[in-house]
């Protein structure tokens, strides 16, 4: 399926998000991204994709961009303090074992509910 409106192709990332089809969320937000590149909320859901994928370089590189986009956000506090999370992981040493194998890790692992926000509005 093409999709050429940053709405729709959101929406179905978050459709796939919300079951837990991490591969097309990030092909859909993407496809997003792609299209509108100052819309801020893909870049905030790829980076709580790539949490939950336990891929904490991509995540931060995404709340990175969140911010840089929209650093005024009513989710900029979250993502902040997620990034703070993640630079003190990195900092103790804890990141050198990440990524880990999906073999031991296992499908559908989500991210520590601490470093999940509350829930923000789906939009």
């Amino acid at each position: 399926m093409t999709i050429d409106n940053e709405i729709l192709a959101y929406n179905v990332g978050e459709f796939y998000f919300s079951n837990r089809n991490l591969e097309e969320a990030i092909t859909y937000y993407g496809t997003a991204i792609r299209i509108k590149p100052d819309w801020s909320l893909p870049y905030y859901r790829l980076g709580l994709v790539y949490l939950n994928k336990e891929d904490y370089s991509n995540a931060e590189a995404n709340f990175r961009k969140f911010l840089e986009i929209d650093p005024g956000s009513e989710l900029a506090g979250s993502v902040r303090s997620m990034l703070e999370y993640l630079e003190k992981i990195k900092r103790q040493g804890f990141l050198k074992t990440f990524p880990r194998p999906e073999a031991q890790r296992g499908p559908g692992r989500c991210a520590p509910r601490s470093l999940l926000p509350n829930s923000p509005g789906r939009a």
